[in-house]
């Protein structure tokens, strides 16, 4: 018995008037530009771990514990270590950087790139056993015989691991980018709100916000 108006396109509309909605598509977009930069960091890792050393075993079960916490775990560590009094300004004042540290979470325009960072490494004990699993499909007889070829360790990453490791990296970007825009909700809810304002809001948070 209600009555129907039809408005056409005015609801998709309204994402590009809304400055709101507006501020959650940029910082979705935001973090999705920061997800290849991310994957270095636990690639890198991969690559030291895969060159053995003594306590390798130990390093590696260190790296991948945190993965089994919660996003809401996670999220209220992040908020803690980013608050006014936390380690990480604690860390600054021990350097004598105490001009430079703040209420991070609290900041505008330090907000989403905290989240990001958070975000970065709650996904860099997975990533990093993902790299691990793939460096251990090469063939290191192909890896020893570019070596007696004369090749040197950069020429042997860039010609033999990289190329061998493309499926992984793909594999990688794809799950990060799933759980980039499904995943935050918990870590933004405990870490920031949304906040301040909406700096730290992305597309799901404003879904459901507005619902």
């Amino acid at each position: 018995g209600a009555r129907a108006d039809w408005v056409g396109l005015a609801n998709y509309s309204q994402i590009l008037a809304d400055p709101e909605l507006r501020k959650s598509l940029t910082n979705s977009m935001l973090i999705f530009v920061s997800i290849p930069f991310g994957m270095i960091g636990p690639f890198v890792t991969a690559y030291l771990l895969f060159q053995g050393f003594p306590g390798v075993r130990l390093m590696r079960s260190l790296i991948f514990a945190p993965t089994a916490l919660s996003w809401i775990v996670i999220g209220m560590v992040a908020r803690e270590f980013f608050a006014n009094r936390g380690p990480l300004n604690g860390m600054l004042d021990a350097v004598g950087l105490e001009a430079i540290s703040r209420n991070w979470l609290a900041d505008s325009s330090w907000a989403l790139p905290a989240v990001i960072i958070a975000f970065k490494a709650a996904m860099w004990g997975v990533n990093t056993i993902i790299f691990l699993t793939g460096l251990a499909t090469i063939d290191k007889s192909t890896i020893e015989a570019a070596r007696l070829d004369g090749a040197a360790g950069r020429q042997v990453l860039w010609y033999i691991i990289l190329p061998s490791m493309r499926r992984f990296v793909e594999f990688v970007f794809i799950i990060t980018v799933v759980i980039s825009f499904t995943g935050l909700f918990g870590l933004i809810y405990v870490m920031t709100g949304g906040g301040p304002g909406s700096a730290t809001m992305t597309l799901d948070f404003a879904v459901w916000r507005r619902a």
